[in-house]
């Protein structure tokens, strides 16, 4: 283990995925937890990728994966707010319901180490 200081650079990643900041500076036993996002442009599609960082030593790389998701919107087709004298009000529930196959409504990211 490195008693030393090492910086991060993340040298590219695949479209489908965003990853939050460029470069990292770690101290010894620090870890890093970084949030990655996927944005599958299509659904039913299984995407693959990868990740690769820059450190001192090499590069390090990350595979990805995730699916798109088929989402659907199921809603009411009507809100009927009767007759309603003037100067009056009335409230009524809109119900809208989210379903998807495949993961979550923006994919499914998974995360495979790879040892560089």
């Amino acid at each position: 283990m490195s008693m030393e200081a090492q910086n991060l650079t993340l040298q590219s990643v695949n479209p489908e995925f965003t990853i939050t900041g460029r470069t990292w500076n770690l101290q010894p036993s620090q870890k890093l937890h970084t949030p990655i996002e996927f944005h599958p442009p299509k659904e039913q599609v299984q995407y693959h990728g990868e990740a690769k960082f820059a450190h001192k030593y090499g590069i390090a790389t990350i595979r990805l994966a995730g699916t798109g998701a088929s989402a659907d919107l199921s809603r009411d087709e009507v809100v009927d707010f009767g007759s309603l004298k003037v100067g009056a009000f009335d409230t009524r529930t809109l119900k809208l319901q989210q379903s998807w196959t495949a993961g979550s409504p923006i994919g499914r990211t998974n995360l495979l180490n790879d040892k560089a």
